[in-house]
């Protein structure tokens, strides 16, 4: 029996992955073409493998603002099955900032290791240059996103999620407050400043918001921003996309480019297998996991969840 290969770089031994799990075999089992959800995309100088990406999910879990065991245990069982791209949850730059004493920080050197944006005038009274005027609430991200484009490098993907609604427009209607005409505006501008990808979400941090949820109930937020943008911005969209088919639907639709799942992976560190398996789609998966199903050597044959 062959020794496995082990992974490069790492300080312990992990067989290689390659290609990366999660990735559409191509071609594949069946002949049949690969749906664009795995599809590689590249963003700047980047290529990400499919089209799932991972959203925060707040866990309430740290300690002092540092990661504990739970995160690497939860993350980890996403990361090795297989998102096109994992973003970890947020992390407070201030003690004052955080939703609860568990939140992420990063007010201090030692939690590095292991914006909210202020642009709605609902939320927004400040009488300062960062109030009042549509070009003065966008003007601290822009500050920020300006900050960062500066000090990446220059094939490093700038990625901002912005709530495209506050959910005001009916209880509310004479009231200023962030629309999706305030978002397709600055979408604009954020493609001018070096931003590469938008994940289009939604607010309702006012008790008189009217949300409406449902089925990728963010999806006509996102497909308005991408119909503005063009090929400008990489456009995501995020909220109840519980299946592969609903997922493709909204690529297929020119809703987005991107998906953003969170929930489903709370539910089922599996997500990216199991939207394969709703579309008939045979992935590359985790060494370690594959062996269960498809023997030592690994297998390319469909693998259903």
């Amino acid at each position: 029996m062959g020794a496995n290969k082990p992974a490069p770089g790492i300080s312990y031994f992990t067989p290689a992955q390659v290609p990366a799990a999660g990735t559409a075999f191509n071609p594949q089992p069946d002949g049949t073409p690969i749906p664009t959800l795995f599809q590689p995309i590249k963003i700047r100088g980047t290529t990400f493998h499919n089209r799932i990406f991972l959203s925060p999910l707040c866990q309430y879990s740290a300690d002092d603002g540092h990661f504990t065991a739970w995160h690497k245990a939860h993350l980890g069982g996403i990361f090795t099955r297989g998102p096109g791209l994992s973003i970890i949850e947020a992390a407070a730059v201030l003690p004052e900032a955080r939703i609860t004493a568990e939140d992420v920080g990063l007010w201090k050197d030692s939690q590095i290791e292991p914006l909210r944006e202020i642009v709605d005038p609902t939320s927004n009274k400040r009488t300062d240059e960062y109030g009042g005027s549509f070009e003065n609430r966008i003007r601290l991200t822009l500050e920020i996103v300006d900050a960062i484009r500066n000090v990446i490098p220059e094939d490093m993907p700038l990625f901002l999620r912005i709530s495209s609604t506050e959910w005001l427009e009916e209880s509310l209607p004479d009231e200023p407050s962030w629309r999706l005409e305030d978002t397709i505006k600055l979408a604009r501008i954020l493609a001018e400043h070096g931003v590469d990808f938008l994940d289009v979400s939604s607010g309702g941090n006012h008790p008189k918001a009217v949300m409406k949820s449902g089925t990728a109930y963010q999806a006509p937020f996102s497909q308005a921003v991408k119909q503005a943008v063009g090929d400008k911005l990489v456009v995501g969209c995020v909220g109840s996309i519980t299946t592969g088919k609903i997922a493709q639907e909204v690529l297929d639709k020119g809703q987005a480019d991107v998906i953003l799942v969170g929930r489903p992976f709370q539910k089922n560190p599996a997500t990216v297998w199991a939207f394969a398996s709703d579309l008939g789609v045979a992935i590359k998966i985790a060494n370690q996991i594959v062996w269960g199903f498809g023997g030592r050597g690994g297998t390319h044959k469909k693998i259903d969840w």
